[in-house]
């Protein structure tokens, strides 16, 4: 009876220990990964970045000597990613939203006790904190976007086109389409203004928290088109 006990426990245990590697393997699990660094722009290795979300209580991963971390087997959803590192403040990075078999990238900012004084006197725009990000993608391009601030008013989309091999991407025109059907909010289109090479910029408003869907246009060129949406939450 004993050994037929003990043999239950360890089938038990082994199956526990199996959970976090058929998680990671589902299909449709994504991935955020990104850079920890300084003010000053300093890789810091050996950093620990904790992923929280509703899909997930906590993960914890490690920078390497390149100040890089990778977070995988994430299910879709929204979520908070922490940065500590020793001589540092942690940094935080909410609201970051996942789609399914999607990978974003978030980079982290650590800042000393002294900058984290000075930077609030200094700068009048939204922090980090106070923004959505989300990364979109498809088969031809994907697009990370920053809504800032995260809060219902005016705020400015900035997107970022890259490559399927993360490359910057180059588009003819871009337009970004917002709606909350929820709150009865009818779909809205805008034209982005192109500020960079592949960076691209709205000015608008929205006047009402909750759940919105974001869709962009993207003219790679005048025959290739690509339009792709995802859910964004605003406070």
């Amino acid at each position: 009876m004993k050994l037929g006990k003990l043999g239950l426990k360890l089938g038990l245990l082994g199956m526990a220990l199996a959970l976090p590697v058929l998680a990671a393997d589902r299909p449709g699990s994504g991935s955020i990964s990104g850079y920890v660094r300084s003010a000053a722009g300093v890789p810091q290795m050996g950093a620990m970045v904790e992923v929280l979300g509703s899909a997930a209580h906590s993960l914890k991963v490690f920078t390497d000597e390149n100040g890089f971390y990778s977070a995988s087997g994430l299910l879709p959803g929204v979520y908070n990613i922490r940065a500590y590192s020793p001589l540092f403040l942690p940094a935080l990075r909410e609201r970051v939203g996942l789609r399914p078999g999607s990978s974003a990238m978030v980079d982290l900012k650590l800042s000393g006790l002294f900058e984290a004084i000075q930077l609030p006197a200094l700068r009048g725009a939204a922090s980090d904190d106070e923004n959505f990000f989300t990364h979109l993608h498809t088969d031809k391009a994907m697009a990370n976007v920053t809504v800032s601030p995260g809060r219902a008013g005016p705020v400015d989309i900035v997107i970022q086109l890259e490559t399927t091999d993360e490359l910057p991407l180059t588009a003819k025109a871009v337009s970004v389409t917002l709606s909350n059907a929820q709150s009865g909010v009818g779909v809205r289109t805008v034209e982005a203004t192109h500020t960079s090479d592949d960076q691209w910029h709205v000015r608008t408003s929205m006047l009402v928290p909750g759940r919105w869907m974001l869709g962009l246009g993207i003219s790679i060129s005048d025959t290739n088109k690509v339009n792709i949406e995802s859910p964004i939450l605003i406070r």
